[in-house]
């Protein structure tokens, strides 16, 4: 993650981090309203093809439970509180 503080997510990349959060719920509302994802198998696919994007700004992180880094998951959270 940058050192400026920021995140900078697109709509898509905002769904699966969600999910990844364990939020399905709210990634299935977003999912859905955009028509990306139909069933659960386009669902989870989904999710795996925004890891290469999440890699490339550095939000990834594979040694958390979320895969997530810890200032975008904590975002996460505040905005779902």
């Amino acid at each position: 993650m940058n050192s400026t503080g920021t995140i900078n997510l697109t709509t898509n990349e905002l769904a699966a981090g969600l999910a990844l959060c364990g939020y399905e719920s709210m990634a299935s509302q977003i999912i859905n309203s955009m028509d990306l994802a139909e069933d659960e198998n386009e669902f989870d696919r989904f999710i795996e093809d925004i890891e290469a994007a999440l890699r490339a700004k550095d939000y990834w992180d594979g040694s958390r439970e979320t895969l997530l880094v810890e200032g975008l998951e904590d975002l996460l959270y505040l905005l779902v509180h």
